[in-house]
């Protein structure tokens, strides 16, 4: 769970812009990813001196774990299943460059 924590917080650290944005998660993470959780990343943020007001959605996207970092009618797709297809597709063309070349 440490490990996952420290994941879903690196992947919000790195992806967002200002530090007022809202979380999102899927229903998997509802009870790994509170809003104390965010609170603490807040705090951070705050030390950095960003915003440090991210917001925790209360609800759920169907997605199966990572995040969407969502600000007015823009959404950052963090989740673990778009984050997994993009490492297939890079896997994919590097192997055929192998294969191939």
């Amino acid at each position: 769970n440490k490990d996952y924590h420290n994941f879903i917080k690196k992947l919000i650290l790195d992806n967002i812009e200002k530090g007022d944005e809202t979380i999102f998660i899927g229903s998997p993470d509802k009870n790994r990813i509170s809003k104390d959780f965010i609170e603490d990343i807040n705090k951070e943020l705050k030390a950095k001196g960003k915003k440090g007001e991210l917001r925790l959605s209360n609800s759920y996207l169907p997605m199966k774990g990572g995040i969407i970092i969502g600000s007015g009618t823009i959404r950052k797709n963090i989740s673990l299943e778009l984050l997994l297809k993009n490492v297939r597709e890079e896997s994919e063309m590097h192997m055929s460059k192998i294969l191939f070349n």
